[in-house]
């Protein structure tokens, strides 16, 4: 009788394995490959600002999958990836998933706010940090409440708990089949926790 149970047991756990384990789909960019984090972890609390110049904060976005992005409009491949970046804003507009582009130029609004008209790009909103306080380029000055800047652009994906789980270095083509892909099984992983929006 033991013995069975122990069978029973072990059969169970051996076909949740796959599940517990499973990885997220991986997709290309144009300069990169997706990078899974293992083990994944929360996300910093990253601290930007809004287009009024309030302070916002990442966690702000918990219940929703976020796209966060880390870019410049001096920055050759952002200033490619940003159209694209703005329909995945649009066409997720009302789906569990935020992209969340925060711009790194000193000049704050002064740059990004006519960057913006100039390209277009209405789907996104602006989000700022002038002071670059939401990222770190270094391990001496990393901190609890940043995010690693590996190069420009660079994109984490953070589940609806509110987990870290992968970025990507450069641009990416954001309309892809296979980032689409990606971006669903994201919204899908874990269970969705209430937002505070």
């Amino acid at each position: 009788m033991i013995m069975l149970r122990w069978f029973t047991v072990t059969v169970l756990l051996l076909a949740a394995l796959p599940a517990m384990g499973e990885s997220l789909p991986t997709f290309f960019g144009r300069s990169g490959q997706f990078i899974e984090l293992t083990p994944k972890r929360p996300a910093p609390d990253v601290r930007f600002l809004d287009e009024t110049g309030a302070r916002r904060h990442l966690a702000e976005f918990r219940g929703k999958a976020i796209v966060l992005n880390i870019w410049a409009t001096w920055c050759p491949p952002c200033v490619y990836e940003m159209p694209a970046l703005a329909r995945l804003a649009e066409a997720y507009r009302d789906a569990p998933l935020e992209v969340v582009a925060i711009s790194i130029d000193r000049d704050g609004l002064r740059a990004v706010k006519p960057f913006f008209r100039r390209h277009g790009l209405e789907g996104l909103r602006i989000y700022l940090d002038p002071n670059q306080e939401s990222i770190f380029t270094t391990t001496d000055d990393r901190r609890d409440d940043a995010l690693p800047l590996y190069g420009l652009p660079v994109t984490f994906f953070i589940d609806q708990r509110g987990i870290l789980v992968g970025y990507l270095t450069g641009a990416a083509e954001w309309d892809a089949e296979d980032v689409r892909r990606f971006l669903t099984h994201l919204q899908d992983a874990g269970d969705p926790v209430p937002s505070s929006r």
